[in-house]
């Protein structure tokens, strides 16, 4: 399956946001092809290994300082290889099937 959708996620210090919201994307998965990426600003909790160790096919993008939100978000834009790109906080959760209402959304 292709990659239709990208989903980028800025993180900084709150690697259990972060695993709850992957996981979310997970149990609630788009019924295109997809990739997770997630850009992490400099974070001091051990959000990497963390996230390498639950979920090794997220792309990690590992900056040595804290770049910012925006710049984050370009970097991860820079990186995505989906036809259509979602700029996800760590804090969010995925409920049933978001992802593909927005997607249907956007493709009307």
């Amino acid at each position: 399956m292709s990659t239709a959708l990208s989903i980028i996620i800025v993180n900084w210090n709150v690697a259990d946001l972060l695993l709850d919201a992957i996981q979310s994307i997970i149990d609630n998965p788009p019924s295109c092809g997809y990739e997770i990426i997630v850009v992490d600003n400099a974070s001091t909790d051990d959000s990497i290994s963390k996230l390498a160790n639950r979920f090794p096919n997220v792309r990690i993008i590992a900056n040595q300082k804290n770049e910012g939100f925006g710049k984050a978000n370009n970097q991860g834009m820079q990186a995505a290889q989906g036809d259509y790109i979602i700029l996800l906080n760590p804090d969010t959760k995925i409920i049933g099937n978001a992802i593909d209402t927005l997607l249907n959304g956007l493709k009307s």
